[in-house]
C-alpha cells in the first residue's frame, strides 16, 4: 500500500457569519428609542383616536336625532327613553348592551350614556345625552369639537357651550382638568 501525501494548498478565507457587536448595539439603541417614543406618544395617540371616534359618533347621533325628531315632532319621556332610542336605531349596535327592555349604551371610554328630554327654546325640542367616565384628554378634545353638533355642553358643573355660541376652550380645559380621568359631559342635541 502506497501512502499518498497531501500537499497543503492555499489557505481559503471563510466569510464570517453572525452579527457584529457594534451592529447589536445600534439595534438595541434604536429599539430603546422606539420603546421610549411609544411610551410617551402612544397614550396620547390612543386618546386622540378615541376622541376622534367619539366626535364622529356624536355627529352621527346628531343626524339621527334630527331624523327622529322629524318623525315624532316633540320629544317626550314616552318617545325618547333610552330603550325607545335604541330600538329606533339612534345608537350603533357596537355601543349597545343589556337587554331590549333595559339597554345600556357606552361611549368610547366605556362610560355610560343616559338620555333625557331637553329644552333649548321650547320643551321637548332636544335630547340631553349624559356621558360618564370621559378622561381628561378625551374631554378636552371632544369638548372643543362639538360647536356645530350640540346646542349646549356641560362638563362637570361648568357650561362650556351655550346655544348659538362657540365652545369656550379655556372653560373646557379647566372643567376637564377638574374632573381628571372621570369627567361627565352633558351634551344637548336639538332636532
Amino acid at each position: 500500500m502506497k501512502v499518498v501525501q497531501k500537499i497543503p494548498g492555499p489557505m481559503v478565507a471563510h466569510k464570517q457569519r453572525g452579527v457584529s457587536l457594534p451592529l447589536i448595539a445600534i439595534i438595541l439603541a434604536v429599539s430603546l428609542l422606539l420603546a421610549i417614543a411609544a411610551l410617551i406618544y402612544g397614550p396620547r395617540y390612543i386618546q386622540q383616536t378615541k376622541a376622534d371616534n367619539d366626535v364622529t359618533a356624536i355627529q352621527d347621533l346628531k343626524g339621527q336625532v334630527v331624523k327622529y325628531g322629524g318623525r315624532v315632532g316633540v320629544f317626550t319621556a314616552a318617545n325618547s327613553s333610552l330603550a325607545v332610542l335604541v330600538g329606533q336605531g339612534l345608537f350603533p349596535r357596537s355601543v349597545v348592551g343589556g337587554t331590549q327592555a333595559a339597554p345600556t349604551v357606552t361611549n368610547e371610554w366605556g362610560g355610560r350614556v343616559t338620555v333625557a328630554v331637553g329644552t333649548v327654546n321650547t320643551a321637548g325640542d332636544s335630547i340631553v345625552f349624559t356621558r360618564t367616565a370621559v378622561p381628561e384628554v378625551g374631554c378636552t378634545l371632544v369638548g372643543t369639537s362639538l360647536d356645530d353638533l350640540a346646542e349646549t355642553v356641560v362638563i362637570g358643573a361648568t357650561t362650556t357651550k351655550t346655544p348659538g355660541a362657540r365652545s369656550n376652550a379655556a372653560a373646557v380645559n379647566t372643567a376637564c382638568r377638574a374632573g381628571g380621568n372621570n369627567n361627565t359631559m352633558v351634551v344637548t342635541i336639538a332636532r
